[in-house]
């Protein structure tokens, strides 16, 4: 603070007037070396008094009486300061005894100033709180040094705080401790806000661990084991552990870090088990669930690892897809407030997302791995020459072990219609643990409707769960059950246009969700018995045709044969009406004319020409009948 040089200059005005008491003040600034100006510092006053002490009489007297002034002052202002602070400061007579107290002090034990000073400890406090204050002096008085120390004293009202105090000892000539000045400064927040960013700094580390551990680990099970290591690792977590559900009900696989019993237990309980937190969280979609261990823990398998006050269950998930759940058991001074639960969400969010790509990156390898037995499939049926030459049962038998092989099913089979539609016939299936082909098996429509109206209607058959899907259900007794079928693929084969029969696909075990891909990849098979059975028609018309054919030249053959024979019959009959004509011809023209001339005869009775006449009747017509054969009259009249 500055005093103004009309200050100095009115001291004297009364005593030596206005004028003697300016030129007074002028002449002591410039013996104390200063310049004029219209106020001076506190310290620049002291050397201007100094100055006017050194004349003596009246005028020393005054810049006596004003110094007086200003150290007054200057403790006025040193008290005001000091009551309007924060910081607690004391000084201590002994380490009993208080000196002066300013108003924070005083204050934070509900005290009134004046009645701490000069008193002893034990009489202004209570007994804990200054046996707690005794102990923190004693040592700077025996140590005869300046002592820093935290210590946690309750206030009025009966709070623990955390004070940082400073005792600086003042030393006398011959090395006593003369008094103690102390200085106390509340840093509880202070104090709880570094325990705070220390343990979110741990928090943080753990979230960067399993950032990392998502970017190199790609093993499942490994990534939720050192998950739950990373974070136990951060301060304040108890003990960690992460369940994957399967359909969001039921755990598959529990890791857990920082339990007094071995997990493998607990995961064992839990799958028979569901301790009421973990019913709450499975209930509620929170992302965040917290609870208390003291009241919902009485009953669980793992109440005495559970050590803590509050635990959080966070559901992992990511695009929709529920893994599981992470749970963090917290020590029992550690709150969980809305920055640890995002925190341990971003946690769960990031497990998530790394359990997210590695299942992708097994899909993906899973894909890779059917695609390729798909090309090794489509290899095999490429080169089969049985599916082209038309070898029906051989084909199938070829086509069903492929594809039981390559859906990794138990059983692959091929049915077709009967002729009247009434119902259809395996004509072949394969069960691959038994490695074995069987046919004959029938389903009738009049038993199983809903099945064959879907056939009808419908591209495929994708039944997850076999027993419960409208299309399938009704073979649930007679059929599913006993073979041990949960679940069937099944795609109608068309031909010109109409469905004659199935592929199916059929999965023995727990029931099984068929991908799209396997859907898609389901008719390729069903084309190659398309394929078969159009090859195996084909071979039928062609060994028809073939039949036709053979017929035919034998027929030509026979005919050639018969032909052959004609003209061997035809140069007989030459020969033979060669032979006739020269035989028969000529003796009977002789026996005409002579039976004529006889007739003419008179030398012969009645009873001799008539025999005679009779004898050339019958000449005339042998005559004939062999002209007429010679002239072929016979055979026009066959034709």
């Amino acid at each position: 603070m500055k005093t103004a040089k009309s200050d100095l200059t009115g001291m004297y005005v009364q005593s030596i007037g206005i004028e003697a008491a300016r030129e007074l003040i002028a002449k002591k600034i410039d013996a104390a070396a200063l310049e004029d100006k219209e106020s001076y510092t506190d310290e620049e006053i002291i050397r201007i008094c100094n100055e006017l002490l050194k004349g003596g009489g009246l005028a020393g007297i005054v810049a006596q009486s004003f110094l007086v002034q200003l150290e007054y002052r200057k403790s006025e202002e040193q008290t005001l300061l000091l009551d309007n602070i924060p910081i607690h400061i004391w000084y201590l007579a002994d380490m009993e005894t208080y000196g002066a107290v300013n108003k924070a002090r005083a204050e934070f034990f509900g005290a009134k100033k004046e009645d701490m000073e000069d008193r002893s400890l034990r009489d202004t406090l209570s007994r804990e709180k200054a046996d707690t204050c005794i102990a923190g002096n004693r040592e700077v008085f025996e140590k005869k040094r300046q002592i820093r120390t935290e210590e946690w004293v309750k206030n009025s009202r009966g709070e623990p705080r955390l004070l940082f105090i400073t005792r600086t000892p003042k030393l006398n000539d011959d090395g006593d401790v003369e008094y103690v000045i102390c200085a106390a400064e509340d840093i509880t927040e202070r104090k709880l806000a570094e325990e705070r960013i220390e343990h979110l700094n741990s928090v943080l580390i753990a979230i960067r661990n399993v950032n990392q551990l998502i970017a190199t680990e790609k093993d499942r099970d490994n990534l939720i084991r050192k998950s739950c290591d990373a974070l136990v690792d951060a301060r304040g977590y108890d003990a960690v552990w992460l369940g994957l559900l399967e359909d969001g009900e039921t755990f598959v696989t529990v890791a857990g870090s920082g339990f007094r019993k071995d997990v493998s237990r607990f995961s064992r309980w839990l799958a028979v088990n569901r301790p009421p937190c973990i019913k709450n969280a499975l209930a509620h979609e929170e992302t965040v669930l917290v609870v208390d261990k003291t009241s919902e823990c009485r009953n669980c398998f793992f109440k005495d690892s559970c050590f803590g006050r509050e635990a959080a269950i966070i559901r992992v998930e990511h695009a929709g897809r529920f893994f599981g759940l992470l749970i963090v058991s917290f020590a029992p001074d550690v709150a969980v407030d809305d920055e640890e639960k995002g925190l341990l969400a971003e946690v769960a969010s990031d497990i998530a997302i790394g359990l997210h790509d590695i299942e992708m990156a097994g899909v993906l390898r899973e894909r890779e791995r059917f695609v390729q037995m798909q090309n090794d499939m489509f290899t095999e049926l490429a080169k089969c020459k049985e599916v082209y030459r038309g070898d029906l049962f051989e084909s199938l038998e070829i086509i069903t072990e492929s594809s039981a092989r390559v859906f990794e099913v138990e059983r692959a089979s091929v049915w077709l219609y009967w002729e009247d539609r009434s119902a259809i016939c395996c004509i072949d299936l394969y069960e691959m643990s038994a490695d074995r082909h069987s046919v004959g098996t029938v389903l009738k429509e009049a038993d199983y409707p809903s099945y064959f109206k879907a056939l009808e209607e419908d591209a495929f058959i994708a039944a997850h769960d076999a027993h419960n899907d409208p299309r399938t259900k009704e073979f649930s007794d007679s059929y599913l059950s006993p073979l041990g079928i949960t679940s069937m693929l099944d795609v109608p084969i068309r031909l010109k246009g109409e469905v004659v029969g199935v592929v199916c696909y059929e999965h023995v075990g727990p029931a099984r969700r068929w991908t799209m891909e396997e859907e898609n990849f389901a008719r390729s098979p069903v084309d190659y018995v398309t394929l078969a059975m159009e090859a195996h028609e084909r071979k039928k018309a062609e060994d028809a045709l073939r039949g036709a054919t053979l017929s035919l030249q034998e027929n030509m053959e026979l005919l050639e044969e018969s032909k052959k024979k004609i003209e061997e019959a035809s140069c007989l009959r030459e020969h033979f009406l060669r032979e006739t004509s020269h035989r028969i011809i000529t003796p009977t023209t002789i026996v005409g004319g002579y039976s004529k001339l006889l007739l003419e005869s008179s030398n012969l009775d009645d009873d001799q020409k008539e025999k005679i006449r009779i004898m050339h009747k019958r000449n005339e017509e042998i005559h004939q009948l062999v002209t007429d054969a010679i002239d072929g009259k016979y055979l026009e009249d066959a034709e």
